[in-house]
C-alpha cells in the first residue's frame, strides 16, 4: 500500500494485490479519503473581529499565534505573483479556505494585494521586508484590488 500526498489536504490510498490473478482495474483499487486538519490551524483567526465595512480589530496574541504558525497559514490559500502589462503589481490570493485567517481578515478569492502600510508588495523580497516591518505595527492597512476595483482594509492591533 502506498500513500499519495495531495495539496488539498486529503490522502488517497492505492492497494495492489500481487499474488491475485489479474482482474479489472477497479477491483484492485480502493479509495479512501480523509481530511486532515491541524488543531493549531483551525484555531487561527479566533482573535480577529470585524468592526466596520473595511475594518477589523486583531488581538496581539492572535498576531503572535499566527506568526508562529507560518506553515499552517501558507496552507490556507494559494498566493502567486500578479502582473499587469509585464510588471509585478502585487500578489494574488485564491483557493482561500473557508474559515481561514485570510477569510476572517476579509480577503477573498482573486484579491490582488498591492500595498501594505504604503509599501509596494511586488516581489518575495519586498514581502519579507514588509513582514519584518509589520511585526510590531499597531495598525495595518492593506491596499488591494477586487474584480478590478481598488479598495483598502484597515486593521487595528490591540493588546500592547
Amino acid at each position: 500500500a502506498g500513500e499519495l500526498q495531495r495539496s488539498d489536504a486529503k490522502s488517497e490510498y492505492l492497494e495492489l494485490q500481487e499474488d491475485a490473478p489479474p482482474k479489472t482495474a477497479s477491483s484492485h483499487i480502493k479509495h479512501r479519503r480523509r481530511t486532515r486538519r491541524s488543531k493549531s490551524s483551525s484555531t487561527l483567526g479566533e482573535g480577529v473581529k470585524k468592526v466596520g465595512e473595511n475594518s477589523w480589530v486583531i488581538d496581539r496574541t492572535e498576531i503572535d499565534k499566527t506568526l508562529s504558525n507560518l506553515n499552517s497559514i501558507a496552507m490556507q490559500a494559494r498566493i502567486v505573483p500578479s502582473f499587469k502589462n509585464g510588471e509585478a503589481n502585487g500578489f494574488k490570493l485564491f483557493a482561500i479556505r473557508p474559515g481561514s485567517v485570510y477569510s476572517k481578515l476579509g480577503i477573498q478569492n482573486g484579491d490582488i494585494i498591492h500595498k501594505i502600510n504604503g509599501y509596494a508588495i511586488n516581489s518575495p523580497d519586498k514581502a519579507l521586508e514588509i513582514y519584518q516591518k509589520l511585526k510590531s505595527a499597531r495598525n495595518v492597512e492593506i491596499e488591494f484590488s477586487r474584480r478590478g476595483k481598488k479598495d483598502t482594509n484597515t486593521y487595528r492591533i490591540d493588546g500592547y
